[in-house]
């Protein structure tokens, strides 16, 4: 598997090291391709910890009964939905970062 696909695979944890080349393309785009691949890293990095949260958070919830089961019963009912959001974009946002990183890499292979 070539360096750059295996990079590309891996692109919300090695586009931080991108980072540190941008001093030595001030002169090309290479920033302006980086950025949003950091953005898009970003929300795939809040899309994981908030699927993790709900977990944790309100997955105890589902046992936790309130008077007539009140409290029980919204978190239940809000828990999927939400996380079900999460689920559908978090493959959205993470072909999105790699089809970025990819076409970076083909535009600056060393970078």
């Amino acid at each position: 598997m070539p360096t750059g696909l295996l990079g590309a695979v891996f692109w919300p944890i090695t586009v931080w090291t991108s980072v540190s080349h941008f001093e030595q393309h001030a002169a090309d785009d290479y920033v302006e391709r980086t950025s949003p691949i950091a953005g898009t890293a970003i929300a795939f990095w809040l899309c994981v910890a908030a699927l993790i949260v709900l977990q944790l958070v309100f997955g105890a919830a589902f046992n936790v009964g309130g008077e007539d089961g009140g409290a029980a019963v919204r978190v239940t009912r809000v828990m999927p939905e939400v996380s079900g959001v999460l689920w559908f974009f978090l493959p959205i946002i993470y072909i999105a970062g790699f089809w970025m990183m990819q076409s970076r890499t083909e535009e600056y292979p060393k970078g």
